[in-house]
């Protein structure tokens, strides 16, 4: 499973995305804050893999339990009060990432075990914001832990982008016959599998 998306988070909330992963799967992400930073942790349902139905389902919480700051700043206060908010209601803590800067990519993977398979949490915390919003790109895919995606996997949509276009831009250059209308794209995949020959 793969999946992008842009997500918003409300000041004193928290966001939760549920996906279901099977044993011996990988969950991979990638989170990138706009403008200011949020927290993101992993938690898991106890029941069995078929509670819930809709791996994207989603709950957003609103914090009636103050904002989450010690002296004026985020940090740990908001950590806890979240995981002992979902711990609360039957949720198990898998991992707490915690902050993920704003515009800097935040990446990471978490093993599921053999018999571990479920509805996993995705938590995205903003509850020591006392006003503010937050939007984040959020891209999640799960595979077999044995057999994980070619390298690259976890390029964020922008960095691709600029890959493909800096790609074709170079290959438009060494080769002409690429540019070529599309009359001639069945010659021009003949003289791009010659270039690397």
């Amino acid at each position: 499973m793969a999946g992008m998306e842009e997500i918003e988070i409300h000041s004193k909330s928290y966001l939760v995305r549920w996906i279901n992963v099977s044993g011996e799967h990988t969950i991979s992400w990638s989170i990138q804050p706009h403008k200011k930073s949020l927290n993101f942790g992993i938690f898991k349902h106890p029941g069995t893999t078929g509670t819930l139905t809709a791996t994207s389902a989603s709950i957003h919480s609103s914090s009636d339990f103050g904002d989450g700051r010690e002296n004026g700043r985020p940090g740990n206060a908001s950590s806890s009060v979240v995981t002992e908010k979902l711990k609360g209601i039957g949720l198990k803590p898998i991992r707490w990432v915690g902050k993920c800067e704003a515009d800097k990519i935040s990446q990471g993977t978490y093993d599921v075990g053999s018999g571990e398979g479920g509805n996993y949490a995705l938590v995205f915390d903003n509850t020591f914001s006392k006003q503010i919003s937050k939007t984040a790109t959020f891209v999640l895919l799960t595979y077999p832990t044995h057999c994980p995606p070619r390298s690259g996997h976890q390029i964020h949509h922008s960095q691709a982008g600029l890959g493909y276009a800096a790609v074709t831009s170079a290959l438009t250059r060494s080769n002409p016959n690429i540019a070529s209308g599309a009359s001639d794209s069945t010659e021009s995949l003949r003289n791009f599998s010659r270039i690397g020959k």
